[in-house]
């Protein structure tokens, strides 16, 4: 019951939708401003995941039956998993050829 309140919650919704927005437009505002220093960009990035973790195990507890396996619970999952693409640890082990490059773009507009 605490956690269907929580996610009904407009306070939690709305932190929730500023991590979506944020995980979506960072990287790529990162990226178009220039800046040389990704420390900023990781710390925001793993707090908008550990967000999103906590989205996850909230819906999972509060809402088991009509959240486990739905069109949300694997968006979630797969939007979960493709945050830490993002940070610096794991892009900078990517490979940087041209035909990676362009499948990691069309993998971020794919989140989109």
């Amino acid at each position: 019951a605490g956690c269907r309140r929580v996610n009904r919650s407009k306070n939690f919704q709305l932190v929730m939708f500023s991590a979506l927005l944020g995980a979506l437009f960072f990287p790529d505002l990162w990226i178009l401003c220039d800046f040389q220093d990704n420390r900023y960009l990781d710390v925001a990035l793993t707090f908008v995941f550990i967000l999103f973790v906590v989205e996850f195990v909230v819906q999972i507890v509060g809402s088991p039956k009509p959240y486990v396996n739905s069109f949300f619970f694997w968006t979630d999952i797969i939007g979960m998993l493709s945050v830490p693409l993002d940070h610096s640890l794991i892009a900078d082990q990517l490979p940087t050829s041209l035909d990676n490059a362009q499948v990691m773009r069309a993998a971020r507009t794919a989140r989109l």
